[in-house]
């Protein structure tokens, strides 16, 4: 998935293979493989590729069924606080693409017509999902989802885990069911040095394109949501999505990571020999490293 969309974003083989690999490899996707949670996540690249697909309205009704399917496999993945998280970082990513796309065009057709398109593909998907989706939201509603976690971020010395995969010192008693303050599976933040200096290369030399923008700050967001106190408490107040737990944001977070390193990388490959595409990439190298 995390491919695909690096193909639709028109990135090369390489750096589509880089968001990939990176993706599946991140520490909360490895950290929940075998769980329904990674099975909704898995869906994330395909949904933001079609959706992608969607508002260029090339294959209108091809794009619209293909994300009304891939839509109700991530419902049928069973978890439902992924689900949440899944939509809250794809609608945060399209309000803002389709707002920086309206800024250069004076067709209302042409902003309008894909917000039309993704509500249509949306719905569709939710009444494939219905089996599931129907009797699932009554159990949840009298279930302990509707509890909250107690877990609302982590603490800031856990930033570090994004690039060092200590995840909190497993497996030394202590860190783990035993006592220990979190589970592997919630300090699992890890993408990697690599991912994050390619992930500020592309903001640094794409920032023009509303994607990479777009990705910027829905990754950047769930980043608050994991780390800054307060946010997911606030969110907690929201109805219907009280109880969940937001740590759960982990994933997007990776995902819109490993996205952006695919895009710096693929601006490092075609500008190699741009010196400003080189300054970007020496220098978070050396802040990395110190």
């Amino acid at each position: 998935g995390a491919y695909l969309l690096g193909r639709v974003l028109k990135l090369g083989v390489l750096a589509s293979v880089m968001a990939g690999t990176v993706y599946e490899l991140s520490g909360p996707i490895s950290g929940w493989l075998g769980f329904p949670l990674a099975t909704v996540m898995s869906w994330a690249g395909w949904l933001f590729a079609l959706a992608l697909l969607i508002i260029a309205g090339r294959r209108r009704v091809r794009d619209i069924a293909l994300f009304a399917l891939v839509f109700a496999c991530a419902v049928y993945g069973g978890q439902p606080e992924a689900m949440v998280v899944l939509v809250l970082t794809l609608a945060i990513f399209l309000v803002i693409v389709i707002l920086l796309r309206a800024r250069s065009t004076t067709s209302d057709h042409r902003i309008i017509r894909p917000i039309g398109d993704l509500v249509v593909a949306t719905i569709a998907g939710g009444a494939l999902a219905a089996p599931l989706a129907l009797p699932g939201l009554q159990l949840a509603g009298l279930s302990v989802r509707q509890t909250a976690s107690g877990i609302h971020s982590l603490a800031p010395h856990e930033i570090a885990y994004v690039i060092f995969q200590g995840y909190d010192g497993l497996p030394i008693y202590g860190s783990f069911p035993f006592g220990g303050t979190y589970f592997f599976d919630q300090t699992a933040a890890y993408v990697g040095v690599i991912a994050v200096v390619l992930a500020v290369v592309a903001v640094g030399v794409r920032w023009r394109r509303p994607e990479v923008v777009a990705l910027a700050v829905a990754t950047l967001t769930m980043f608050g949501i994991t780390f800054l106190p307060g946010i997911a408490t606030t969110l907690d107040k929201l109805p219907g999505v009280g109880g969940v737990n937001w740590l759960r944001a982990l994933m997007t977070m990776a995902f819109g990571f490993a996205v952006l390193a695919g895009v710096g990388l693929d601006a490092l490959v075609r500008g190699a020999s741009d010196p400003r595409i080189r300054r970007w990439v020496g220098g978070g190298f050396v802040v990395a490293a110190l």
